[in-house]
Order: structure tokens, then sequence, then C-alpha cells
């Protein structure tokens, strides 16, 4: 809108003190930070040169020391003063064998020989050749260039060094030599990003160079000032170089900070710098028009009864469309919760049933799943699906049962129903504490669920349990509800626990020793295995037993060994599993009965736990874990590999070699973790990716809690030195 010119007299000065301030402000944080990152860099690059030096000397002294001991030795005295050929099997063998330990001590993937200077051999691995006199001429004419009797050369392929033996006698026998690949240098070096490095023998010839940008003249000035000063740093027009001199070889390690490179890091911060002054001043323009207007509101409120102003509506449309806009977005916000309350149900009901809430939770998420809900009283619904020829259902027919009960249910008088196991649904059902119809709605409901489900050749048997008005108590509910399956056979399928109470209660199902027995089945003991399903068995069909009882507590051991079957260790079909379950569960013949279980449900886990060579398989594990652990691994990616179900994986496992599956992996991880920090530079940050942790800080915090020190504090501490 248009401001009058006392307006913009009060704006405009306000302003650009405001913007000289700011700016000043922010010079003086970009100044700062340059000089920080500059100082930075080149500690960081130091720090490099001095890791290198230390890696480099320490590999080349390791080769000369292996050389040196081999040529002190009398074998290397009687192998090196006679003509060999490839016939002396033994020599060969003997000097190779020597050959294969400089290798272990040296660099990996390095080629080591010998060669016999008097009778003009050379053994390279495990074979021994003749020198033609290319060969012999090249070897002498190298050695009568040098005056020290270990040398290095730059090749084509990476770096030769060259050794007269033996090292401390006159009498030079033979000559070992050591091809270092350009690979292997940049292990060495820890070639990396920016991080470039040339290494000069103290002739100033150049023996390694990872394109370093020095001329060979820029080179020989940098170790000139190191051999006047020591370790100096040197600097050029458009560079900054970093040196270090070993103490031994005098070797020169060189690296270059490019101007450039400082320039390229504080591009970014300045650039960050500039949008975020930018957002700053544009939040003082907005600070400095908001003073503006109040300290003109009174002129304003003249001009407003002067009508001097226009547009005004256009501002007020744009209020009202923000305010739709609004209104949008929270019915789109519902229509997603609302989307998402089945699975939300769902997990909170198999969350009660499996006791991982405490009576505050329970009740307070449910406050949130249903907030009008006041003064319920509870009921448990268990539904069991077979099909009309007594085999279990398919998933398909479980999907359009749990449809049916969320239909017929109202949402205003259920939660649920969860997936117990595949062929059981539970749910919560919910009426006010006056309703006393809630039977007859609950009775009625199921009615429609069984027509519904007839229709779809699917049997459907419901069991209920007693009514609760404090809904913690639904996990012992949930467990009445299951005992009233077992009642709801023949045309009786909707059975109320309330109605075999009585009966129950004269003898409790033995549940310890159940728990026993499937303990026993996890170890995989045939021996206690059975002797528990005896005594289950006799306390279950004892004499004290009524009938109906009896078939009660045979149902619900048939039930219990089906879903341990399906949740543990076999893969057999749930079909195959529930197969003739009348007949499993008949009490005409007890004998019969309790070895046809046995059989057909208690015996196929024993044989599956027994038939597998434990050892074997916690073996394969283990090399898995040795060999993969940069890729993610967990119990159901073995299980897929390995083809065994993943609880008996950490079960066997655990029992190989007393120790929890993931324990191991994350300290296996651990310990190449501290060797990445001892025998690298890389960032933390890489070191965690490698290891499959989802960020750094999760990485640093798991390997403080393991070692008590960060892994920073690590590298500092336990870093290799010369």
């Amino acid at each position: 809108m248009k401001k009058s010119k006392l307006f913009y007299r009060v704006f405009i000065p306000l302003l650009f003190v405001e913007v000289v301030l700011v700016v000043a402000f922010f010079a003086y944080i970009y100044t700062s930070l340059y000089k920080s990152v500059s100082k930075n860099l080149e500690v960081e690059r130091e720090n490099y040169v001095v890791q290198v030096k230390n890696q480099f000397v320490q590999k080349m002294n390791n080769i000369e020391q292996a050389f040196s001991s081999y040529s002190s030795t009398e074998t290397f005295k009687q192998d090196f003063n006679k003509e060999l050929d490839f016939k002396d099997y033994l020599h060969i063998r003997s000097v190779s064998s020597e050959l294969n330990y400089i290798s272990l001590m040296g660099i990996e993937n390095t080629e080591y020989s010998l060669i016999n200077l008097k009778y003009k051999w050379k053994i390279k691995g495990n074979t021994i050749n003749n020198m033609d006199t290319a060969e012999i001429k090249s070897v002498e004419s190298l050695l009568a260039q040098e005056d020290n009797t270990i040398f290095f050369q730059q090749t084509s392929d990476g770096i030769k060094m060259v050794l007269e033996l033996p090292v401390i006698s006159k009498e030079k026998l033979a000559v070992g030599i050591a091809e270092i690949k350009p690979r292997e240098m940049e292990k060495i070096t820890n070639k990396a990003g920016n991080n470039q490095i040339a290494i000069m023998n103290k002739e100033g010839e150049i023996i390694y160079d990872s394109n370093v940008s020095l001329a060979k003249k820029e080179l020989k000035l940098v170790q000139d000032s190191v051999k006047q000063s020591g370790n100096a740093n040197y600097s050029f027009a458009d560079k900054h170089t970093i040196s270090k001199q070993s103490d031994d070889a005098q070797w020169t390690f060189v690296t270059v900070i490019q101007k450039a490179e400082v320039a390229k890091l504080i591009s970014g911060t300045r650039n960050s710098l500039i949008i975020v002054m930018l957002l700053v001043l544009t939040l003082l323009v907005c600070v400095s028009y908001a003073l503006t207007n109040f300290f003109l509101r009174p002129i304003k409120k003249i001009e407003n009864h002067l009508n001097l102003e226009t547009g005004q509506e256009l501002s007020l449309d744009s209020i009202v469309h923000q305010i739709d806009k609004l209104k949008t977005d929270k019915k789109e916000l519902a229509k997603s919760v609302s989307q998402n309350m089945i699975q939300l149900e769902s997990l909170y009901v198999q969350d009660i049933f499996g006791k991982r809430l405490t009576a505050s939770e329970i009740v307070e998420e449910f406050s949130g799943l249903r907030p009008q809900i006041k003064e319920q009283k509870f009921f448990v619904l268990a539904c069991q699906i077979n099909s009309a020829s007594e085999n279990l259902t398919s998933t398909l027919d479980g999907f359009a049962i749990r449809a049916l009960t969320q239909e017929i249910f109202s949402d205003q008088n259920r939660l649920g129903p969860a997936v117990y196991a595949k062929n059981i649904q539970v749910a919560i059902l919910f009426f006010s504490k006056d309703n006393k119809e809630s039977n007859t709605v609950i009775i009625e409901n199921c009615k429609k669920i069984v027509a519904y489900a007839q229709r779809l050749k699917v049997n459907v048997r419901f069991g209920i349990s007693n009514c609760y008005e404090y809904l913690p108590k639904l996990s012992e509910g949930y467990q009445e509800a299951r005992d009233a399956l077992a009642h709801a056979d023949g045309d009786k399928v909707i059975s109320f626990y309330a109605d075999y109470q009585e009966i129950s209660e004269l003898k409790k199902y033995p549940v310890e020793i159940e728990n026993q027995l499937l303990e026993t089945l996890r170890e995989g003991d045939s021996l206690k295995c059975t002797e528990c399903y005896d005594a289950l068995f006799a306390e279950i069909t004892g004499s004290n037993q009524s009938f109906l009882n009896i078939k009660l507590n045979i149902s619900t051991l048939v039930n219990r060994l089906v879903e341990f079957n399906q949740l543990y260790f076999t893969t057999r079909p749930i079909n195959e599993l529930m197969q003739n379950y009348d007949e499993l569960i008949a009490v005409n013949n007890i004998v019969e009965t309790k070895e046809n279980i046995f059989k057909r449900l208690v015996q196929p886990i024993l044989n599956y736990q027994t038939s597998a060579d434990i050892s074997q398989v916690a073996a394969k594990m283990k090399t898995i874990i040795h060999t993969q652990y940069d890729q993610d691994i967990s119990l159901e990616m073995l299980g897929e590999k390995l083809n065994y179900n993943p609880v008996y994986l950490s079960n066997a496992y655990k029992k190989e070699f007393g120790i929890n599956f993931y324990d191991y992996l994350q300290d296996y991880r651990i310990e190449i973790a501290k060797r990445m920090l001892w025998e690298s530079a890389s960032p933390i940050k890489e070191i965690a990716e490698t290891l499959r942790y989802t960020n750094s800080q999760n990485f640093i915090r798991f390997f403080k809690r393991k070692t008590g020190i960060t892994p920073g504090e690590y590298r500092k501490r336990f870093v290799k030195i010369d």
C-alpha cells in the first residue's frame, strides 16, 4: 500500500542503522571463520603427513629387517654360495619360505624376489629362473649407480626397493627386491579426497608421487628448506606446502594445500553466511516496518478516517484463504489418522494380551483411541477360523472374517481384531455399564459372522471371556476367551467362559509344567522333553478330572503346541498341523491320543532340533559375521540364506558359543572399528557407515559403552607411532 513521506523519513534511517550493524557482525564472523578454517586445514594436513611418514617408515623398516635377518643366517650363505636350478627343490623351497615370511612381515600384494649375484639365478614366488644377459646388466648397472646397500627406485608400476645382501657384510651375495604396487602405496598413504603426497629420497629423487601439484624444481626447493631448517613449510604464489623429514633414511614427505582449497571451503561458508544475513536483513526490514507502523499508528488512524488507504479487501481475502487452507489440512490429517486407526488398535490389543504395557499405560492409550468412551465394561472375543474340511482356511479367508468382525461390531463397541496366530483373531468388546443386553448383542453379531462365513465355506467358532470393568485385567480375559474356544465345537460355535467356569476351576491347567515342556523343546533335549510331556499328560488326564475337563485340557495342549510349531522351529504348513483336529483331541482312548499328539506335534520339533548340526550351523553364522560385517546382517537374513528358522539359529548360536548372536555381531564390529581407527585415517562417520550404524552418534555411544572411551579418544590414545 502507498505510504506517506513521513513513514519513509522514519523507516529508512532506522533500517540503515540495522543493516550497518548486521553487515559488520557477519563480516566479523566470516573473517574469524576464514582464519579458523585455514588453521584447521593446515593442522589436518600436517597430521596426515606425520601419519603417512610413520606408516611408510615402519613398512620399509619391516621389509629391511626381514631381508637383513634372513641374510645373516647360515641357510642364506649355504643357498647363495651354490648354483641352483629347478632340480634343487629343497633349496628353492627354503628360499621361497623365507620370501613368504618376508611377505608376511612387509606389505600385502607386494612381489618379493632374491637374485644370486654370483650364479645369476633369481627366485620369485616358488619358481627359479636363470637370468638372461639383459637382466644381469640391468641389475649390475643399477647397483653401480648407488653407494648405499639399500635404495629405492620409482618404476612405471610402483616403487622398487633394492637391498644388497648380506646388509652388514662387505661381500655381497645377493640382491633382495620388493616391488610395491601403486595400490598398496595408496593404502599406506591413505589416499582419499584432496590428500596428495610426494616422497623423495635424500638425493632429491621422487620415489612416489600421488599427483602432487609441484614441479621437480619446487620439490627440490622444499627439500632444501627442510634440510636447512628441519621440518618446515614452504609457500609459493598459489600454494602452501607442508613437509616432514624422516630421521633414519632422510626421506622427505610433502603435501600441498592449494590456496584455492581454502577459498573453496570458505565459499560454502560465505554463501551460507550471505543467505543467513539476507534472511536476517529481511527480518529486520519487517521489524523496522512494524516499528515504524507502531510509531505512526496515530497518523494511520487519521488516514483511515480520511479514507486515504486502498486495497484493504485484498488483505482480508488472503487471511480467509489461509484459514480455508488450515481447515483443509486438518481434514487431511484426521483422514490419515483414521486410516491408520485399525493398525494402532491391533497393536494395542496385542500389547495388552502380551502384557507389554503397564496398567496406567493401558488406560492412557485407551483414552487416546476412544476418548469419548467412559464407564465401560469389557469382554474379550476370540475367533478361530477353520475350513469346512477341518483344514485351516487361507490367509484370504482370515482377512474376510476380520473385515466382517470390523463391520458387524461397530467402532463404538470394539477394538481390533488383532491376529494372534494364523487361525485365531482376538478383539476387545466394550459396552456401557448399564447395558443389560450386551451378551445378547454379542451372540447376535457372532451369528451374523457365522452365517457370512458359511457362504465362504469357512467354519468359525467364538469364545467370549467374563465381563471386566477394569481394562488392565483383560490379559486374564484373553486366556478365558481362549479356554472358552475349547468348548465351542459341533453345533455350539459360540461359547461363554462363564458357562464353564465352575468346571474349568475344578482343576487348573498346569501352565508351569507346560512351560517346562516348551523350554525343553527349545533346547532340543529329547529325554527331558519326554519326561515333561509324560508328567503334563498325566496331570491333565488324572483320575480327579472330569470328562469335559480332560477334553478341555487336551484341546488347550494341542492349541499351544500348534502355536509353538508356528512361532518357533518348524516351517510345516498350518493345514498339516491342524489335520484331523477332532481325532487329535479325542478322549476315547487316552493312550492313543497321547501318542498321536506326541508323534504329530512334539517329535517333529525334536527331529528338527537334533538332526541339524548345531556346531556346523553356528560356525557358518560366525563366518558370515566375519566376512560380511559391513553389510546388513540379521537372523531373518541368515534364516533365508541357511534355510533355518531365525529362532532356531539364535538358540543354536547361543548354545554353541555361549553368547547372544547380536551381542557377538556388535562386539566384532567394535573390534573392526578399533582396527580401522588404528590403521587408517578414515573419518568416524565413514567408519560408522561401513559398519552399518544408522548414524555416527549411535556408533559413538555404542563404542563408548563397550570401551569406556569415544572413537576419537581411542584414535588419539592408541594411534600407531614409529
